[in-house]
């Protein structure tokens, strides 16, 4: 159940241009690996 709420609340939708966790936050969220590890 984690998983499915956590790909809803980042995923952008089209009417705001935003996702679920930006309107909330008001900032872009990262998930968790991205923070662990940066992009080479």
């Amino acid at each position: 159940m984690h998983n499915a709420l956590w790909a809803y609340r980042t995923t952008m939708r089209t009417p705001t241009n935003a996702t679920p966790a930006e309107l909330v936050y008001g900032t872009e969220v990262v998930l968790p690996l991205h923070v662990l590890k940066p992009a080479l």
